[in-house]
């Protein structure tokens, strides 16, 4: 089942491309900001995909095998995880409250 996933996760990570500028400047400075959860890798060995919808950011961290980078995408170009413990990292930037709510890693199957 793990080349499956990987397969599958390896497919979605070649089809995003970091954006650039001032967009990609605030989410450098929410990951610079994210409480990772008890349990996780350090920030700076995962992959964070970040979503703006309205006045939040959705993020998700995967564990990355190589360079880490940070990614704006659209909802459908976040790679689908569905267990993976604390090799996935979920969570939610609120703007207008300018907190993280829904940290979490994700479960294991």
């Amino acid at each position: 089942m793990w080349p499956i996933r990987i397969i599958f996760l390896t497919l979605a990570v070649m089809s995003c491309s970091p954006e650039i500028g001032d967009e990609e400047k605030y989410i450098t400075k929410l990951d610079q900001r994210f409480p990772m959860p008890l349990g996780a890798f350090s920030r700076y060995q995962y992959d964070g995909y970040f979503v703006k919808s309205g006045r939040r950011y959705s993020i998700t961290y995967i564990h990355a095998t190589k360079v880490r980078k940070l990614y704006l995408v659209k909802p459908q170009d976040v790679p689908k995880v569905f267990d993976g413990g604390c090799s996935v990292v979920n969570g939610v930037f609120d703007i207008d409250k300018n907190i993280f709510v829904n940290v979490h890693c994700n479960g294991v199957s």
